[in-house]
C-alpha cells in the first residue's frame, strides 16, 4: 500500500519540481532583461548575471533535490550504470559535459533575451521545442501521441498567429511634427 502511494506522489513532486524552476527561470529572465536595460554595475553584464542567478539557483534547489532524490538513489542510478559497462570516468565525463552544454545552452538564451522582446523570446522557445519533437519523428522514428501532435500543432498555429499580429500591429515611429515658425 506504501508503495502505491509512493508511486502516485512521485508525478506530483516531479510537477512541482518543474514547476518551480520554470517559476525560477522566468524569475531570472525578467532580472536579467530589466537588468540589460539599466545595468547595476560596470560588470554585470547579462552573462555575469546568469552565472551568479545559477549559482543561488543550485543554493537554493540543492537542499529540496537531497530530499526528494536522497543520496542512496543517486548512487543506486550510479550502480546501475556501472553494471551496464561504464566507468567511473566515462561517467563524470558524461555528466560534466551535460551540465557544461546545459549551462553554455541557457546562457546563451539569456543573451539572446538582451536582444529580443521577452514575448519574442518565449515564443522561438516553444516553437524550437517543437521542431526539436518533429525532428525527433522524423530522424529517431519516435512515435507522438494523439495529445502529443494535438500540442505540437496548438504550438504551432499560436507561433504562426503571434507572429502574424506582430507584423499586422508593428508600431510605426511617429513622424515628426513640422516644427512651428518662429515668430518674429
Amino acid at each position: 500500500m506504501a508503495f502505491l502511494a509512493l508511486a502516485e506522489v512521485a508525478p506530483v513532486t516531479h510537477a512541482v519540481t518543474n514547476t518551480v524552476k520554470r517559476v525560477v527561470i522566468i524569475l531570472a529572465s525578467i532580472i536579467v532583461f530589466k537588468t540589460t536595460i539599466t545595468p547595476l554595475g560596470e560588470n554585470l553584464t547579462p552573462a555575469n548575471m546568469f552565472a551568479i542567478l545559477s549559482i543561488i539557483g543550485f543554493c537554493a534547489i540543492a537542499p529540496v533535490t537531497l530530499l526528494l532524490e536522497p543520496p542512496k538513489a543517486a548512487m543506486a542510478a550510479w550502480s546501475a550504470a556501472l553494471a551496464k559497462g561504464y566507468t567511473n570516468a566515462q561517467l563524470l565525463k558524461l555528466l560534466s559535459v551535460s551540465g557544461f552544454l546545459y549551462y553554455i545552452y541557457n546562457e546563451v538564451a539569456f543573451l539572446a533575451l538582451a536582444e529580443v522582446a521577452p514575448v519574442t523570446h518565449a515564443v522561438t522557445n516553444t516553437v524550437k521545442r517543437v521542431v526539436i519533437i518533429l525532428a525527433s519523428i522524423v530522424v529517431f522514428k519516435t512515435t507522438i501521441t494523439p495529445l502529443g501532435a494535438l500540442g505540437s500543432g496548438i504550438t504551432i498555429l499560436g507561433a504562426m498567429l503571434y507572429a502574424l499580429a506582430k507584423n499586422k500591429y508593428k508600431t510605426v515611429p511617429a513622424v515628426a511634427a513640422p516644427a512651428a515658425e518662429e515668430e518674429e
